[in-house]
């Protein structure tokens, strides 16, 4: 293995790689006279994406869709003849989603279908997702479905059992079963599975009540955790290698983020020891080393106080199976990685120097090492695949081959100042045309917890090509940076979060950078409520908003997350307090269009509903487009959903933004 990863490393740089590749892209330059692209540019889902080698290195496969309005399939091409037409499978009423090879001719698949137009739970309901093997019999790749709708992979074991995999399951068959208990389902069971006759083998009961389980680099189940409603906090408990039974280790109360674990993988020097990520009273989570045996969290492993450490690098080395290489942490918007394994490290930073200025992963390798794929992408590309073989490099693949470097804006990382005196930090995209000041559109990021970085964005993209600045507030509420900053938002929706968005886009107008009489807003789902918030602002600032998936009633809204005690805790701390912009509608002083999913199963489309009755009630200036079929997130909304969603964006903007328009 070593050999081969030192034969990788010296042709890296006796082809020529590092330089030949960096000199053959493009600049970001357009002439004075370039217009923006179609709009199909942007409305298609990625081609190619989930580019991965067989075991063996004898077949590369990847998700593919081949047409704007089809659903996804695998093909499969031969690694000694990529110039053959490729094997296609796919179904014509189930999308596939994800794939993963368990074997040298076998691949697990993840398949999607909208199976009903009601809504049960939240996201649960008008989609089914079912998996099934895709095996090669005799030259055919065939599939075959799962006994179980409930299965999980879990772990492969390529080096010590290529023929098994380990899977989990409450042995659900697109329902609870006659007689079966909730918890069965919701603490499923862990088997051995034979890829071949999906015959399955018990390997451990997990138990009734314990869940978020984490296995080890061998497969076996080593920590879980539960939650106790009488003193509501979280249990966690761990098992001794080679025993069934759990034993309790520590607890802390459920909402105290301070003090929680979460395991990331044992340590590859003593497999009864874990590298925990936890913050331990600080305001920024750290690395520690846990034993299993104590309890004990031994030493401090890294830390940074400049913001959190968001997980693990693991190895990709297939010979050694969930070996973790180092931590990921991100400093101004770029991911940076606190390396723990020099060998990785050194392959990784010699791929890196071979693309200069991108945010670089090693998808997989090949079991010998001498083959591996490598995705590349930054803020100005929506990124590509590459494929390493024996020393030679090739081109496989891009995310979205319509789109080239001069189409697409630059994007940075700022801070600004709230009006509290609070630092905050976000992302800019320029325009890749014309000068400043430009207008704006304030693109606030959905969760509200979720994380951003500097990596391509379609929707600002979509925005920068149309000649509009875009910025991406990390508002409070943003993860990352530490509690203080999370817990920002806590029980003050439409508050200070929605100052540290305005006071974004005024720094930009002091800066000369930005129009202060052509800003906009544009968010989906907590993005899409911070835009209905945006409507009633007092000083306004903005000329119009655009609420996508928006959450309008918080009460409502409350209601349909409480489906369990964490959750409905979680949801008073957070937003019990805010501002439903639904109630103060008659304060909308600006035109807002208003766009939700007709199967939203996140944000229930009654959410856009009642909103938009309000605007009406009030003659307030408003257009409402319900995209068919379309649910919550991006992967659901189509070619033709995309299409409506930005012509409509792009008239909105220019024709019935406030006076003049954007």
């Amino acid at each position: 293995m070593r050999a081969h990863f030192k034969t990788v490393l010296k042709s890296l740089v006796a082809i020529g790689f590092m330089n030949s590749l960096a000199v053959s892209l493009p600049a970001n330059a357009q002439t004075e006279d370039a217009k923006p692209v179609p709009i199909d540019y942007f409305a298609v889902l990625p081609t190619m994406t989930n580019v991965q080698l067989s075991p063996d290195g004898k077949y590369l496969a990847y998700r593919f869709i081949p047409a704007k309005n089809a659903n996804a399939v695998i093909q499969v091409l031969k690694v000694d003849d990529m110039s053959a037409a490729p094997f296609t499978a796919g179904s014509s009423k189930m999308d596939i989603q994800t794939f993963q090879w368990i074997g040298n001719d076998s691949m697990w698949v993840n398949f999607r279908q909208q199976v009903r137009e009601n809504i049960i739970d939240t996201n649960q309901g008008v989609y089914e997702n079912r998996s099934a093997t895709l095996s090669q019999n005799d030259d055919n790749w065939t599939f075959k479905q799962f006994r179980y709708t409930d299965l999980s992979l879990e772990a492969r074991l390529l080096k010590a059992e290529p023929n098994r995999v380990i899977v989990s399951t409450g042995k659900v068959r697109g329902g609870l079963s006659e007689g079966q208990a909730i918890t069965e389902a919701l603490t499923p069971d862990y088997y051995y599975m034979d890829i071949k006759t999906h015959r399955l083998q018990l390997k451990a009961k997990a138990g009734s009540r314990i869940g978020g389980f984490t296995l080890d680099r061998d497969g076996d189940i080593r920590a879980g955790s539960e939650f106790d409603p009488g003193s509501r906090e979280v249990i966690f408990y761990v098992r001794d290698k080679g025993s069934d039974e759990w034993r309790q280790i520590t607890r802390w109360p459920a909402l105290d983020d301070a003090w929680s674990i979460t395991p990331i993988a044992d340590d590859p020097l003593d497999i009864n020891k874990f590298f925990v990520l936890s913050n331990q009273g600080h305001n920024t989570t750290g690395v520690y080393l846990m034993d299993l045996r104590t309890g004990e969290l031994e030493e401090e492993i890294y830390r940074r106080e400049d913001g959190d450490i968001a997980g693990g690098w693991f190895s990709s080395d297939p010979n050694k199976p969930g070996h973790i290489a180092g931590f990921v942490f991100y400093e101004e918007g770029e991911r940076k990685i606190a390396w723990i394994d020099p060998e990785e490290q050194a392959l990784f930073e010699g791929i890196q120097a071979a693309l200069p200025g991108k945010e670089i992963t090693i998808s997989n390798r090949s079991m010998d090492g001498s083959k591996m794929v490598i995705f590349a992408n930054e803020g100005e590309d929506p990124g590509s695949y590459y494929l390493l073989n024996d020393g030679a490099i090739q081109k496989i693949g891009s995310q979205n081959p319509l789109l080239k470097p001069e189409d697409l804006g630059d994007v940075s990382f700022i801070r600004w100042t709230s009006r509290d005196g609070k630092s905050i930090p976000g992302y800019l995209t320029t325009p890749p045309r014309g000068e400043p000041p430009f207008p704006l559109i304030v693109l606030p990021h959905g969760g509200p917890e979720v994380p951003e970085h500097i990596t391509y964005d379609e929707w600002g993209q979509m925005l920068a090509n149309n000649g509009y600045m875009v910025l991406q507030p990390g508002y409070r509420g943003t993860t990352r940076y530490g509690l203080e900053h999370a817990a920002g938002i806590y029980k003050d929706w439409g508050g200070k979060p929605q100052d540290d968005k305005d006071d974004g886009a005024l720094h930009l107008v002091r800066q000369g950078l930005v129009d202060p009489d052509r800003i906009a807003m544009f968010g989906w789902s907590y993005g899409g409520y911070a835009a209905m918030m945006a409507t009633i602002r007092e000083p306004q600032i903005y000329q119009c908003a655009i609420a996508g998936a928006g959450v309008s009633d918080l009460d409502a809204a409350n209601a349909e997350f409480s489906g369990n005690r964490i959750t409905r805790d979680e949801l008073k701390r957070t937003r019990e307090g805010g501002i439903s912009p639904v109630d103060h509608v008659e304060d909308a002083n600006i035109p807002v269009l208003v766009v939700h999913g007709e199967h939203d199963q996140r944000v229930q489309i009654n959410q856009s509903d009642w909103f938009v009755g309000q605007l009406k009630k009030h003659n307030k200036p408003h257009k409402y487009i319900v995209l068919e079929d379309a649910d919550h997130f991006s992967n659901t909304i189509n070619y033709e959903n995309a299409k409506i969603l930005y012509t409509e964006m792009l008239s909105f903007l220019k024709n019935d933004c406030g006076p003049g328009g954007l």
